[in-house]
């Protein structure tokens, strides 16, 4: 259990479909791209960010390939799950560095960084049973959740790409454990590992006349705990959210629902789908209580 033992797949940049092998450790190790990685902070435009972003090297940190990346040419599994933590989820994190800190000492991170932004993390750990990858990963997720935290639930695509990025702060564990927690499980993460990374007091959610539609929706995205609790409530938020935006408040419905313990992301999709379909009356007077309480 020791990255210096697992070859990954390479790709040269984001748009390379045939891979090579790496070495992780030497992968993760290497800083031929660290001026392009800071020339990536440094940009402001989105865009431009993007470009650049796609330009640098790539590798699937889960899986060995036969030919490109698909599951129908996975042929082995390192044993390591990726997670990562980025801002437009977590827009209560105002520090990744401390962030990275914190993480890095839990016992089962194999790996934590700085992503290639600079706002957000990314890791690695190992599991138990590889082949219940996708059950490692909930569990995971779960687990991360209990501290307020969203983990980017892509990284549960067996052959999710990380792209390169640079952290000179970046943690390597001598003797990590292996993550031995399954979706069926409820692990538990300590809260008081994470409260420094929050640096301001829980909001009171008040909508004023002035306020525009944009301005109520950052309100909403602020909120970081679990508002959805029993049916009903679920169900009242969502159509609170349906009437105001419609079609617009979806991401609004999943970013407030992925604080449950029980989400998922079809079935939410289907009782927003629910909730626009149907005239229900519930306003966002509905949802502010909800965020208050």
């Amino acid at each position: 259990m020791d990255l210096r033992d697992i070859t990954v797949p390479y790709f040269d940049n984001y748009y390379t479909t045939m891979p090579k092998e790496v070495n992780l450790w030497e992968y993760l190790h290497d800083d031929s791209f660290r001026d392009k990685v800071e020339t990536i902070r440094r940009t402001s435009d989105s865009e431009k960010r993007k470009q650049l972003k796609a330009a640098l090297p790539a590798i699937c940190p889960s899986v060995q390939l036969s030919g490109e990346r698909k599951l129908s040419n996975v042929i082995g599994m390192t044993g390591l799950l990726q997670f990562d933590v980025d801002s437009k989820e977590n827009p209560s994190i105002h520090d990744f560095g401390e962030l990275r800190n914190q993480i890095s000492r839990l016992k089962e991170v194999a790996y934590c960084a700085l992503s290639v932004s600079g706002q957000g993390v990314w890791g690695l750990v190992w599991i138990q049973y590889p082949e219940r990858f996708k059950e490692h990963f909930a569990a995971l997720s779960k687990a991360f959740l209990k501290a307020n935290i969203k983990i980017d639930q892509a990284c549960k695509d067996l052959t999710r790409l990380r792209g390169y990025s640079w952290d000179d702060d970046a943690y390597f564990a001598a003797n990590p454990i292996v993550f031995t927690a399954l979706e069926t499980q409820s692990p538990s993460i300590y809260k008081e590992l994470f409260k420094t990374i929050y640096s301001a007091p829980k909001p009171i959610f008040n909508k004023t006349p002035t306020m525009s539609k944009e301005e109520v929706m950052q309100r909403v995205m602020t909120c970081t705990t679990d508002i959805t609790t029993g049916y009903q409530q679920w169900f009242e938020i969502g159509c609170s959210l349906a009437n105001a935006w419609g079609e617009e408040g979806r991401q609004a419905f999943h970013h407030l629902s992925a604080f449950n313990e029980s989400y998922d992301k079809e079935t939410t999709d289907r009782q927003y789908d629910n909730c626009l379909k149907n005239d229900y009356r519930y306003s966002l007077g509905t949802l502010f209580h909800y965020l208050n309480q």
